[in-house]
């Protein structure tokens, strides 16, 4: 009788938790951070970046909204100075609010696999990193052992509940280079010239091209792009599936694309690589920003 993989088991279990629904080829291995070839890399970042993109430090509080608009929760002088209108084409799920409180919990035995997605960008001190649907912030802490006091987070996600966990761990954390953004992602106020883009269990943001365009838009030429979350296992594992199925129903708008949910990436990055895991239960993605 076959019996599943404890590893792939886990790493389902990852896929559906720690997606919250918002969400090939050969691959590297995690740990292998990419690098894209040391002078050439370093001097397409300086000459991709706007002049408003490497923000300073900043204070970490929260900002109140007006009475409709982005919710500025922390600030680089590269954002504007005053909110804009908040959009949103549809209110965010109620997991979100409902899951807010204890998802960091539920979702800490598998940091091991949100680790590996942010390894794969090339991060170097003082970047710049657009974390697109950032929920309660659990990756800030692995791309601040990267980017440095001098580097800036920009978190973006469109449910204030999730926001306000990652405003609390900002604080604890005394962080004065995040900024915290309660925005759909198609419509953030972002700097221009940022570094990378992570997108982390991001599904409906993914099948988003207006979303897509955005974001990429305020990546310099040659900036990473990182993504990774849950897919369709091949048809033949329906124990995946119907596992996938159950943890993710919550948490996903649409499951349109969940074959490939790299796909809109693909289409706008160059050199895009994705690599199966959790028995394709799940996926990672690197690619760069390539307008040439």
């Amino acid at each position: 009788m076959w019996e599943p993989d404890p590893e792939a088991v886990l790493g389902v279990m990852f896929v559906g938790l720690i997606a919250y629904g918002r969400s090939a080829t050969g691959f590297r291995p995690a740990g292998d951070r990419p690098t894209m070839g040391g002078s050439h890399r370093r001097g397409a970042r300086n000459a991709g970046r706007g002049p408003d993109a490497r923000a300073g430090p900043v204070a970490a509080g929260i900002r109140q909204p007006a009475a409709e608009g982005s919710h500025f929760m922390a600030r680089p002088t590269a954002l504007s100075s005053a909110p804009g209108p908040v959009h949103s084409a549809q209110p965010t799920l109620p997991a979100y609010a409902r899951d807010a409180a204890t998802y960091d919990t539920r979702t800490g035995p598998f940091d091991r696999y949100r680790r590996q997605i942010v390894d794969l960008l090339p991060l170097e001190r003082d970047d710049v990193v657009l974390d697109i649907g950032c929920g309660t912030g659990l990756c800030f802490a692995q791309v601040q052992e990267y980017i440095g006091p001098g580097g800036t987070i920009v978190g973006v996600d469109a449910s204030a509940d999730m926001l306000t966990i990652a405003a609390e761990r900002v604080t604890a954390q005394r962080w004065a280079n995040v900024v915290l953004v309660e925005s759909a992602a198609e419509h953030a106020d972002l700097p221009d010239g940022a570094d990378h883009a992570l997108f982390c269990a991001v599904h409906d943001v993914l099948q988003s091209g207006p979303a897509l365009d955005h974001v990429l838009a305020h990546v310099r030429e040659h900036g990473a792009v990182a993504a990774g979350g849950g897919k369709w296992a091949p048809a033949w594992a329906m124990a995946i599936n119907a596992a996938v199925l159950a943890l993710h129903t919550p948490y996903v708008r649409d499951f349109s694309g969940f074959e490939r949910p790299w796909t809109g990436l693909a289409e706008r990055l160059g050199g895009m690589k994705v690599q199966d895991v959790a028995m394709g239960g799940g996926y990672v993605a690197y690619g760069e920003v390539a307008r040439g």
